[in-house]
């Protein structure tokens, strides 16, 4: 992740097992766990002995009760809120230590009071992101491929260290993209 003094690794993670059959009993089930690698105290321990403590590996935030269909996680730099986009096949949400924000891609997408966000926007367009490959266009666009080619540009409005608005927009249909990436031409 970025912004952090030490290499920091979001681990995207799922407490209670669910499937769509069971979200009235249970939704809401991934989170998430940034922690981070104190370098200099690995190093320093597996030069005295092969075992290396837990303590050295200290969590540094985490978010639980989000969406059960999370399956990607987007590291974000800080000039833009920092912290992570969590793309789950129903909704988008952006997470980092002190804020959270989604935006929900069709009706499917859980508003449950007990989650840790909440959707106060919602896609003009009923998609679904269960396949996805994404690209950042710019530091504040990113260039989603559909499973079915259709091309999306999700625009994030920063403000300050948190997400404000996420906007995704139709850019153009292609063949499905099994990965997206930019070609230099000199």
């Amino acid at each position: 992740m970025y912004g952090y003094n030490d290499p920091t690794i979001l681990f995207l993670h799922e407490s209670e097992q669910t499937f769509s059959g069971r979200l009235a009993m249970k939704r809401n089930t991934c989170g998430c766990t940034a922690i981070s690698f104190d370098l200099s105290k690995i190093l320093a321990a597996s030069a005295t002995s092969s075992n290396i403590n837990l303590q050295y590996f200290p969590i540094i935030w985490s978010v639980s009760k989000l969406p059960h269909d999370a399956y990607m996680l987007v590291s974000l730099k800080e000039t833009i809120g920092g912290g992570a986009l969590v793309v789950g096949m129903n909704g988008i949400v952006h997470i980092n230590q002190r804020a959270h924000y989604s935006l929900s891609l069709n009706d499917f997408f859980v508003n449950d009071p007990e989650a840790a966000v909440q959707a106060p926007d919602k896609s003009q367009h009923t998609l679904f992101f269960d396949t996805v490959v994404y690209l950042f266009l710019s530091k504040s666009r990113v260039l989603f491929s559909l499973k079915n080619g259709d091309l999306y540009v999700l625009h994030i409005f920063p403000s300050g260290s948190s997400v404000r608005k996420l906007i995704l927009t139709k850019a153009k249909t292609s063949v499905p993209a099994s990965c997206v990436s930019f070609a230099h031409v000199n």
